[in-house]
């Protein structure tokens, strides 16, 4: 269901100079694997992301990456300054404010940096209580919140 789901979105997926195709999401016990397609100068190599979310002791949640390889290559270093620099150029050019849960998505991603999970879903106010991350399964309790 996942693959569908991740699938659907616009692609390919452009960051500068860099074209990713055919995404998918593999569940592994407590770690999510983000793989694609990744078209660089008309050479394509598999990128491959691994990311491990998870809630510390104060309901806030990270969104920590292990390792980012091209190919075989790691370049988890590299990405991470190619990345915050892309979120800085973001956040000036589109005045976008820095608390939204996009650009705290962000943060978490590129600066390890934990933020309450607390999210709008059809026009409800929701906050990620509880995620667990199996092979193949992914559960989150989120719990609504009073208006």
């Amino acid at each position: 269901m996942s693959r569908s789901i991740v699938a659907r979105s616009p692609q390919p997926i452009r960051l500068n100079n860099i074209a990713l195709y055919d995404p998918q999401v593999i569940l592994m016990p407590e770690e999510i694997i983000l793989l694609a397609t990744a078209n660089v100068k008309r050479i394509d190599f598999i990128a491959v992301v691994e990311l491990v979310p998870a809630i510390n002791q104060n309901g806030l949640l990270n969104l920590h990456i292990n390792s980012i390889k091209l190919g075989a290559v790691n370049i988890t270093a590299i990405a991470a300054s190619i990345g915050k620099k892309a979120y800085s150029n973001w956040l000036s050019s589109t005045g976008t404010d820095p608390d939204n849960s996009i650009a705290q998505i962000c943060r978490s991603l590129l600066n390890d940096e934990p933020f309450d999970p607390v999210f709008e879903i059809g026009g409800r106010t929701v906050r990620l209580s509880k995620i667990r991350i199996a092979e193949k399964t992914m559960t989150v309790l989120l719990t609504p919140l009073s208006e």
